[in-house]
C-alpha cells in the first residue's frame, strides 16, 4: 500500500498542488497557516470518502469532499486511482475508523482514542476470538434469568421483575394488616350511625344558610357604600390628576433655584462694582507711574547731556596725568634727569676751557636732553592745571542740573542714581501694568459668569411660567394645598377600594380600577337579591364559624363512615387488582378478592410466586459463573498484540535504545504496560512526553502490520514527535527513515525547523523528498 501520487486542485482557501509525485519519505514543509492542517483533512477526505467526518470528527474545516486525486500502489504493482476506485476500505480489509486511529496522527497527538475496546474490536477481527459469543450466551442467561450482570432482577419493561417482586413484599405485608383490621371492626353499626350524622347535618346546614343570606345582605349594603364613595373620590381625582409630587418638586427646585441664581447675580454684580473701583484706581496708578517713569527718562538724558562728554575728557585727561605721573616717579626718569644734567655741565665745562666744537654739540645734546626731560614735569602741571579746569566745568554742569556736586566721582554716582532711579520707575511701571492687566482678565471672567447666569435665570423662569401655565396655580403654596387634597382622595379611594376587594375580589390579573369598578358592580347587583334577606338575622362571623365546624365536623364523620365501608371494597379490589398483576404474565388464571378468605388464598399464592422467581435468579448465576470464567480466558487472547516478542514490544525497545523492552495489555484495566528493563511496569502516564509518544508510534505500528498482513502501508504523520527535545527527537526521525528502508511509507507533516535541520542531509542526497506548503 504506496501512495505514489497526489493532486489536489481545489479544497478550501488551498491553491493547486498540481502532480505531486511521492517518495518512499515525503516531508511536506511550511509555516503554521500556511495549509498544512487542511491539507491533511483534504488527503484523508479522499482516502476515506464521506466516512471520513464521522471517524474523524475534527475534519470540519472545510465543507464538502476536495477536488483531486491520490494514486495508490498494492504490492503486486498495480494501481488505483482514489476517489475514482472507491475509498481505502474498497481495496484494504481496513475499517474507516481503524485507518483513522492507526496510519493518521493528527494535531500532534499519538495517544489512541478509545484504546481498551478498540484493542477487543480489532483483535477479534484479526484472531478470531469468540468473546462475542461468549457474551451473547451471559446475555441470554441474563435474559432467561431475568436479572442484571451484577445479579439483581431486571427492571426493564415490560415484565419490570424487580419491581413485581418488591411489589408483591409489599402485597403480602398489606394483606396481613388488611386481614387483622377486618377480624377487629365491626360493620352492623355503621348504619345507624349514618342515619343521626344526616339529621345533625340538616339542622346545621339550614342555620348555616340564614348566616350565609345576613352576611351577602350585609356585604350588598357596604358595598353599594363603598362603590358609591368610590366613585365620588374618583370624580374629585380626575380634577387633581394634574397635580402631581413631580410637578411640585420641579417648581419648587426652579424657585430655589431662580432664588439661587438672582443672589449669584448680585453677588457677581457686586463684586463687578467693586472690580471696577479697583480698575479705576489702577488705571490712574499706572498714569502716574508712566508720568514719572518719563520724568526720570528725561532728567537720566539731561544728565547725560550735560555730564557725560565732561566726564569723558575728564577722565581722558586723568588717564594721561596717571601715565604722567608714573613716569615721573620711576627711578629711570630721575636718573636719566640726572645724568643729563650732570653730562651738560660737564660737557659745557669742557668747551668753555677748550673751545672744541664737539663738546659743544655734545652739550648741545644733553642740553636738549636735560630740557626735554624738563618739559616733561612742565606738562604733568599743565595737565593737573586742565583737570582742575574740568572738574569745575563738571561741577558748574551739575549746579545747573540742580545738584551741588565736586568731582568726577559724585557726578558718576549722580548719573548712577538717575539711572537706578530710572530702573526702579520702570519695575513699578511694569508692577502696576501686569496688576491693570490681571484686573481686566477677571472683569471679563465676572461679565462671562454674570452673562451665563443670567441666561440660566431667564430659562428657569421660562420653565417656572410654563409650569404655573400649565398648572394654573398663582403659587407653590397652592400646588402643596392641591396636593394635600389629592392624597385626601386617594388614601379615601384607597380606603374604599381595600373594601371593595376584600369582599368582592378583583376581576382580573392586572385588570384596571375601571374594570375592577365594572366588576364590583356587577358583583354587587348579583346581590341585589339579598337586599331584604334573613330579616332579623344578625350576621356574626364567630357563629358562622362554629355553625359551619360543627357542619364540617359532622359532614367529616359522615364522609368517614361512608368511606370507610367503601375503603375496605376498594381495598379488596386493589389488592385483587396488584395480586392479578403480578400473577398475570405467568398464567391465564385470574384469583377474585371479595372476602378474608380470599386474602388469605392470595397471599399464599403470591409466596409461591416469589419463591419460583428465586430459585431461577439462582440458576443463573450459577451458569453466568461458569460463562464469566470462559470470557476471562478469551479475554488473555487480546494479549497477542502485546507482551513478550510482540511486534510492538520490538518496536517500542529499538525506538528507546532497549529502556522498555516490552508492551503488555491488561484486560482487567483495559489497557496498555510498558515493562522497562528491570522488569517494572510504567503506566503511560507516568512516561515522559516522548517516551509516550514512542509507545504510542510502536503499537500503530505493529496494529498496522497486522491489518495489513505481509504488505506495508502509509503513516500520515502530523508532527507526531512535538515533545521530544533535540536528541530524542533526531533519533526518532532516523526510525522513519529505517521504517522506509524496511518498506513502510512516511507522509511527514511539520512547521518545525528542527526537523527540516535533521533531514537536510538526507533531502540532499535525494533519499527524502521536500514538498513546501
Amino acid at each position: 500500500m504506496f501512495l505514489k501520487e497526489l493532486s489536489i486542485r481545489r479544497y478550501g482557501p488551498l491553491p493547486d498542488s498540481g502532480r505531486v509525485k511521492l517518495a518512499p519519505f515525503s516531508l511536506f514543509y511550511g509555516p503554521n497557516e500556511a495549509g498544512k492542517t487542511l491539507t491533511i483533512d483534504a488527503l484523508l477526505k479522499i482516502l476515506l470518502g464521506p466516512g471520513a467526518a464521522k471517524a474523524i470528527p475534527s475534519l470540519n474545516r472545510v465543507e464538502g469532499l476536495p477536488d483531486g486525486y491520490l494514486v495508490i500502489e498494492n504490492k503486486s504493482g498495480a494501481d488505483y486511482v482514489l476517489p475514482d476506485s472507491g475509498v481505502i476500505g474498497d481495496l484494504y480489509p481496513i475499517a474507516t475508523d481503524q485507518f483513522a486511529r492507526v496510519f493518521v496522527i493528527r494535531d500532534s497527538d499519538l495517544s489512541i482514542p478509545g484504546e481498551s475496546g478498540f484493542y477487543r474490536g480489532i483483535t477479534e477481527k484479526l484472531t478470531g476470538i469468540r468473546s462475542a459469543e461468549i457474551r451473547a450466551a451471559c446475555f441470554n442467561i441474563l435474559d432467561q434469568g431475568q436479572i442484571t450482570p451484577k445479579g439483581d432482577y431486571q427492571n426493564t419493561a415490560p415484565l419490570k421483575l424487580k419491581e413485581r417482586l418488591k411489589s408483591a413484599s409489599a402485597l403480602v405485608v398489606k394483606i396481613e394488616l388488611l386481614s387483622n383490621a377486618l377480624a377487629e371492626e365491626g360493620f352492623n353499626s355503621f348504619e345507624e350511625e349514618l342515619v343521626r350524622l344526616d339529621q345533625l347535618c340538616h339542622s346545621l346546614a339550614e342555620k348555616r344558610e340564614l348566616l350565609l343570606k345576613a352576611a351577602s345582605r350585609e356585604k350588598y349594603h357596604q358595598g353599594c357604600k363603598a362603590l358609591e364613595k368610590l366613585e365620588e373620590a374618583q370624580r374629585e381625582l380626575s380634577l387633581l390628576d394634574a397635580y402631581t409630587d413631580s410637578e411640585y418638586y420641579a417648581w419648587q427646585r426652579l424657585e430655589t433655584s431662580c432664588e439661587q441664581s438672582r443672589s449669584e447675580l448680585k453677588r457677581l454684580e457686586e463684586s463687578l462694582a467693586r472690580l471696577e473701583v479697583k480698575i479705576d484706581d489702577a488705571c490712574r496708578k499706572l498714569s502716574d507711574l508712566k508720568s514719572a517713569h518719563k520724568n526720570a527718562e528725561r532728567e537720566l538724558e539731561k544728565g547725560k547731556e550735560k555730564l557725560a562728554s565732561l566726564l569723558e575728557k575728564y577722565d581722558h585727561a586723568d588717564l594721561e596725568k596717571s601715565r604722567k605721573e608714573a613716569a615721573l616717579r620711576s627711578p629711570f626718569f630721575k636718573w636719566l634727569l640726572l645724568l643729563s644734567v650732570f653730562f651738560a655741565a660737564l660737557f659745557l665745562g669742557g668747551a668753555l676751557l677748550q673751545g672744541s666744537w664737539w663738546l659743544y654739540l655734545l652739550f648741545g645734546l644733553s642740553f636738549s636732553a636735560v630740557s626735554l626731560l624738563a618739559w616733561s614735569a612742565i606738562r604733568l602741571l599743565v595737565l593737573q592745571a586742565d583737570l582742575g579746569k574740568q572738574q569745575a566745568r563738571i561741577t558748574q554742569a551739575a549746579s545747573e542740573l540742580g545738584a551741588s556736586l565736586t568731582g568726577a566721582g559724585q557726578a558718576r554716582s549722580f548719573l548712577g542714581r538717575l539711572q537706578k532711579g530710572l530702573e526702579n520707575e520702570r519695575w513699578r511701571l511694569d508692577e502696576a501694568e501686569q496688576e491693570y492687566s490681571l484686573l481686566q482678565r477677571e472683569k471679563e471672567m465676572l461679565e462671562e459668569n454674570s452673562r451665563r447666569n443670567r441666561e440660566h435665570l431667564d430659562r428657569e423662569k421660562e420653565e417656572l411660567d410654563r409650569i404655573r401655565g400649565t398648572l394654573r396655580l398663582p403659587s407653590l403654596e397652592s400646588l402643596r394645598e392641591a396636593l394635600e387634597k389629592k392624597n385626601l382622595w386617594e388614601r379615601a379611594a384607597e380606603k374604599h377600594l381595600l373594601t371593595l376587594e376584600h369582599n368582592f375580589g378583583g376581576s382580573l390579573v392586572k385588570a384596571s380600577r375601571e374594570e375592577n369598578i365594572s366588576h364590583w358592580k356587577e358583583k354587587i347587583d348579583g346581590l341585589e337579591s339579598f337586599r331584604d334577606a334573613a330579616p332579623g338575622v344578625i350576621f356574626d362571623e364567630k357563629e358562622l364559624d362554629r355553625v359551619s365546624g360543627e357542619l364540617q365536623a359532622g359532614e367529616k364523620d359522615h364522609q368517614s363512615l361512608q368511606e370507610k365501608l367503601k375503603g375496605r371494597s376498594e381495598e379488596l379490589r386493589e389488592i385483587e387488582k396488584e395480586a392479578n398483576n403480578i400473577l398475570a404474565p405467568y398464567g391465564d388464571q385470574y384469583f377474585p378478592c371479595q372476602t378474608s378468605l380470599d386474602l388469605e388464598a392470595l397471599k399464599d399464592l403470591v409466596n409461591l410466586w416469589v419463591e419460583e422467581q428465586e430459585e431461577k435468579r439462582a440458576a443463573a448465576l450459577a451458569a453466568l459463573e461458569i460463562f464469566e470464567k470462559l470470557a476471562a480466558e478469551e479475554e488473555e487472547k487480546v494479549s497477542s498484540l502485546f507482551g513478550p516478542g510482540s511486534k510492538a514490544g520490538q518496536y517500542f525497545s529499538r525506538a528507546t535504545a532497549g529502556k522498555y523492552r516490552e508492551i503488555h495489555f491488561k484486560s482487567d484495566q483495559g489497557r496498555v504496560i510498558a515493562i522497562d528493563r528491570e522488569g517494572l511496569e510504567q503506566s503511560p502516564e507516568m512516561l515522559s512526553g516522548g517516551a509516550y509518544d514512542q509507545l504510542y508510534f510502536s503499537i500503530r505500528l505493529a496494529l498496522g502490520e497486522k491489518i495489513l498482513g505481509r504488505e506495508k502501508g502509509f503513516l500520515i504523520l502530523d508532527d507526531p514527535f512535538i515533545k521530544a527535545d533535540a536528541g530524542r527527537l533526531e533519533k526518532q526521525l532516523q526510525m522513519l527513515i529505517g521504517l522506509c528502508q524496511e518498506g513502510w511509507q512516511i507522509l511527514y507533516f511539520s512547521a518545525k525547523d528542527e526537523v527540516k535541520a535533521v533531514l537536510n542531509e538526507k533531502i540532499g542526497q535525494g533519499k527524502i523528498k521536500i514538498f513546501a506548503i
